[in-house]
């Protein structure tokens, strides 16, 4: 369900989330690609050895989900001002 789901927990809250991993599995960052009309989708990366709790790679996630939003915003302002 999307109670459990983590990138649409990102989507909605507008807040990355992460999922930890353990030594069978991998982690996740899930980072928000936010717009000036709201969240427009979510960048995922799946992580091995505890990495999703590095700060820097948490940072690095950030700039890069709003880095590629701006491409995204142009996109998703456009489709909102013509409806």
């Amino acid at each position: 369900t999307d109670a459990d789901n983590a990138s649409a927990e990102a989507f909605r809250s507008g807040r990355m989330c992460i999922v930890s991993g353990n030594g069978a599995s991998t982690g996740a960052i899930f980072a928000p690609m936010l717009t000036p009309v709201g969240c427009a989708g979510v960048l995922a990366v799946e992580v091995r050895n505890g990495a999703e709790q590095r700060e820097d790679l948490r940072a690095a996630l950030t700039i890069l989900a709003a880095q590629v939003s701006t491409l995204m915003g142009f996109s998703v302002l456009a489709q909102t001002m013509t409806a």
